[in-house]
């Protein structure tokens, strides 16, 4: 009577290739979240000094009173157009040239006939608002 062994080595190979299968995925996942918890920390940092920035134009805009040389000159940017824009490049400085900057922070401003000063100030990255604020003041 002869004895026949079959070789585990082919079950071990098997689970062999499931385990690394299993952590494969599982990296894939982990390097996910890690790429996903970056792009939402930036998104982040963006939002933070957009509202920064906005917020001090915007309390700029209630002390100029709708005068909008005075406007200018508080922010220290120069009247395009007669309007305020304001550009930022990707470290956030102020840039006097719209094509080095990332960001633009717009000012419009309209003053209604019973006193009440309109303003929407509002940065944008290319086509898409980051953060605006509406500010209203009425004007003696």
């Amino acid at each position: 009577m002869s004895i026949h062994r079959t070789p585990k080595s082919g079950l071990f190979l098997i689970e062999l290739v499931v385990i690394i299968l299993f952590f494969a995925i599982t990296s894939a996942i982990c390097a996910n979240l890690f790429v996903n918890a970056h792009l939402l920390g930036v998104e982040s940092k963006e939002l933070n000094l957009a509202v920064i920035q906005v917020q001090t134009v915007a309390e700029s805009v209630k002390k100029a009173q709708g005068d909008t040389k005075e406007l200018a000159k508080l922010l220290k940017t120069p009247l395009r157009d007669g309007k305020i824009a304001i550009y930022y490049d990707e470290n956030w400085n102020t840039t006097v040239h719209q094509q080095d900057a990332c960001y633009q922070l717009c000012v419009t401003q309209k003053q209604n006939n019973n006193g009440m000063l309109h303003a929407d100030v509002a940065i944008k990255k290319g086509e898409k608002t980051i953060y605006g604020v509406e500010v209203k003041r009425y004007i003696r």
